[in-house]
């Protein structure tokens, strides 16, 4: 198991707080994170299934793209859930520090015994812009975000319980499809 020295794991907790749910309500007062997930707390609850590819996503247009960046964010839900974060961290740029930054803190959370309980994104896809270079070796969209997300609890190995309330976070997301025909999440800007 990967120990983070308390500063490191507090930067990891903040980012984690504000990647996921941003760091004001929507009337811009601030508030605690509010981190989100997908589990229940029910005993009776099967366990969550991975989500797979939708194939609207394995085109190359803005429909494909908007597919795939709902995809994303299933890939978080189901994340939240179960701890498992490979397929976010597969299907996102080694680059993306806002990707990087949700997959690390929910490991951490889980690899040292805790969960989350309650909560599930829901990912609002506003205006998408097409970018493109010249010699088209750049393809893919800005597309603006906004998540909003119930009321959740982050659940630590001592079972201490830290009520995080419902909100919304918005964020600006950049695709691009590379090569091998698939689209890759290669920026998630929190604004």
């Amino acid at each position: 198991m990967r120990m983070l020295r308390a500063p490191g794991l507090a930067l990891t907790a903040a980012l984690l707080a504000c990647a996921l749910a941003g760091c004001s309500d929507a009337d811009g007062k601030e508030s605690s994170p509010e981190p989100t997930t997908s589990a229940s707390a029910s005993p009776t609850a099967s366990a969550p299934t991975e989500p797979s590819l939708p194939a609207a996503a394995d085109t190359s247009d803005e429909a494909g793209a908007r597919a795939f960046l709902e995809h994303y964010w299933d890939l978080v839900n189901y994340a939240q859930a179960t701890g498992d974060v490979d397929r976010m961290r597969a299907v996102s740029a080694t680059t993306c520090s806002g990707c990087s930054g949700i997959a690390d803190a929910l490991e951490q959370l889980y690899a040292d015994g805790g969960h989350l309980e309650g909560g599930e994104h829901t990912p609002n896809l506003g205006a998408a812009t097409k970018i493109k270079t010249s010699d088209k070796s750049v393809f893919g969209y800005r597309i603006k975000v906004v998540v909003t997300y119930p009321s959740q609890v982050v659940v630590s190995a001592d079972n201490a319980r830290d009520e995080r309330r419902a909100g919304e976070a918005s964020f600006m997301a950049y695709v691009q499809w590379i090569d091998g025909g698939r689209w890759r999440l290669d920026i998630l800007d929190a604004q």
